[in-house]
């Protein structure tokens, strides 16, 4: 039988966020945030990951890097980014036992499945709308994804034109042309 305890509220919360993340970002942030508000009001007692130090250089460094940027404001998005981090806290301070990673895994396997049939039925409404209008959908798809391909070019050279180049490098080129 189920029994709710207002002392599990940081553990639910949390594996609802873990859970959330790979299918909505923001329902996670949110709830991580929630999770964090349930932590401080259960006083709750935080645990440090065995990874601390790792992430205290990765965090010193980045704040190192963005103080000798030359474009500091467009570095205030990776430090905002650090909250995301916070989701290791939560993991380490609420999930004790094996049966509850169990569950958190359950819970990505179904959200990865809903998340995938409702990518699958998108392609397919694209297609079946495609058909509807006489086009070829994979001539589309095609152009599409070749006008976003030299969409991402002109954004990284615009960046370097811009003097920029470190703050929007290669990886926001390679990023920006897989989507």
């Amino acid at each position: 039988m189920f029994v709710f305890r207002r002392a599990d509220l940081p553990l639910y919360l949390t594996g609802l966020a873990a859970v959330c993340a790979p299918v909505s970002i923001a329902a996670c942030q949110v709830i991580m945030g929630l999770a964090i508000l349930a932590m401080l009001v259960t006083r709750a007692r935080w645990r440090v990951p065995p990874i601390w130090l790792p992430l205290a250089v990765f965090f010193v460094l980045t704040l190192v890097s963005l103080a000798a940027s030359g474009h500091p404001r467009q570095g205030l998005p990776q430090i905002k980014k650090f909250y995301v981090y916070s989701l290791l806290f939560l993991v380490v301070s609420n999930v004790r036992t094996i049966l509850q990673v169990r569950w958190i895994a359950l819970g990505w396997a179904l959200a990865a499945s809903l998340s995938a049939a409702w990518g699958l039925n998108q392609f397919y409404n694209r297609v079946e709308d495609a058909k509807e209008s006489h086009q070829d959908f994979l001539h589309r798809l095609r152009r599409r994804s070749h006008h976003r391909f030299h969409e991402s070019l002109d954004d990284f050279q615009r960046s370097h034109d811009d003097g920029a180049a470190g703050d929007r490098g290669a990886g926001f080129f390679l990023y920006r042309s897989a989507f």
